[in-house]
């Protein structure tokens, strides 16, 4: 019995992954609670937040308390031990407007975590997309491939029935059997594409990576798309936004750098028990002491330490907003480019329809002619491959489309 429930033990965990059905629409979900990138990001946003309010915590008092025992041996006087403790409590009333760009601070980092966070979202967003639609194509040009390697085979029993009728030549079977190797070795490689592009795009959604994806067999193409006219400004952009805000957390860092000489104004109470050795009077009670005061200090030179540390940050702070500004151009020039990527291939999409329809006619008119002994083998191999050669482009096209339109989703942040 107990072999038996090592053996089913062994064989569950070697089962293979449960199919799972995915949709495109399905993918901005799926990235968002499965994708450890993205969930690691989520975290960084959460870290800068747990250090907002550091102003209003300013203000709120210090406390500490002590408590202790010690034994001690001064000079030739036998050994003592005494108890002491003590409360004290500090309160913050001025630092000269540290504490201020400092809150500053704490806000421009949570600015740029949570535009890295979105920045992260988008980026896995769209591999994940271009994943998707790089395995849908592989299966549509595999079955593509299959129907070709299909119609070789009918090609080629054709071609043999002709050779015994005396109609063709050995070089006819020979010229489809040759063909035939080609179309095997471009199906294998086209599965094998599909696989690796499957294994990616599970890894990319948190899955098993031996997980098999079930998803459309053919890649849309939607003849009118809104996306063409969507507005967007650069300056929204997430990576743009990240260097912004990193720009404004080192210029509010300089500016607190540069309150160093500002006084600071505290209020402090304690009320302490001290040990013999520390008051040397013999009656517990004379070593209670209490004490309420108002503190004023000043920084008077501290060897220009802060002064070059606040030069550096304004410098970074004006480096970032400068590659900011760039970057926004850039994101720009992006999306007008993936715009135009689109217009165009969508327009070749229009195109190539109107050529594959030339091309499945020619090969119908080709095959019927072969039958009837007007064209022959390498006539009706190379309308084959025309026809097969639009399909795989035709497809191709529909490919491109998605993965330039999975670009301009990405930078509009759809």
């Amino acid at each position: 019995m107990k072999h038996l429930i090592w053996a089913f033990a062994i064989l569950s965990s070697a089962a293979p992954a449960a199919p799972v059905t995915v949709g495109f629409d399905d993918l901005p979900v799926m990235i968002e609670k499965r994708n450890s990138r993205v969930q690691g990001a989520g975290l960084l946003k959460e870290s800068a937040q747990a250090g907002q309010g550091h102003l209003r915590r300013s203000y709120l008092p210090t406390l500490s308390a002590t408590l202790g025992r010690e034994s001690y041996v001064t000079g030739t006087q036998d050994e003592r031990a005494d108890t002491y403790g003590g409360l004290d409590a500090r309160l913050n009333l001025f630092r000269g407007g540290r504490d201020r760009w400092r809150d500053e601070m704490h806000e421009a980092r949570v600015k740029s975590a949570t535009a890295a966070a979105e920045s992260t979202l988008r980026g896995e967003l769209k591999r994940a997309r271009g994943e998707y639609w790089q395995l849908v194509s592989g299966r549509e040009m595999t079955k593509i491939l299959e129907a070709a390697l299909e119609e070789n085979r009918r090609n080629l029993t054709a071609a043999e029935r002709r050779i015994r009728a005396g109609a063709a030549t050995e070089t006819d079977r020979i010229e489809f059997e040759m063909h035939q190797i080609e179309l095997e070795q471009d199906l294998a490689r086209t599965r094998l594409q599909s696989e690796n592009s499957q294994r990616e795009l599970a890894v990319r959604l948190g899955l098993d990576d031996e997980t098999e994806i079930i998803t459309s067999l053919r890649v849309d193409h939607d003849h009118k798309d809104d996306l063409l006219m969507a507005n967007y400004q650069p300056s929204e952009h997430p990576v743009v936004s990240t260097l912004a805000g990193r720009a404004e957390e080192a210029k509010f860092r300089a500016m607190e750098l540069g309150l160093w000489w500002s006084p600071s104004l505290d209020v402090y109470a304690g009320y302490d028990l001290h040990p013999f050795r520390e008051r040397e009077y013999e009656p517990e009670k004379e070593r209670y002491e209490s004490v309420l005061g108002v503190r004023l200090t000043v920084n008077l030179f501290d060897g220009w330490i802060s002064r070059a540390e606040s030069q550096q940050y304004r410098l970074e702070a004006a480096g970032l907003a400068r590659e900011a500004g760039q970057t926004a151009r850039e994101v720009d020039a992006q999306i007008d480019n993936a715009r135009a990527a689109l217009r165009l291939t969508h327009e070749l999409i229009h195109r190539s329809e109107d050529a594959l329809n030339r091309a499945s006619s020619y090969l119908t008119r080709t095959l019927d002619e072969y039958r009837r002994g007007v064209k022959n083998s390498p006539d009706v191999l190379s309308a084959s491959d025309r026809n097969v050669a639009m399909k795989r482009r035709f497809a191709e096209l529909r490919r491109d489309y998605q993965l330039a339109r999975s670009e301009l989703l990405e930078t509009l942040g759809l």
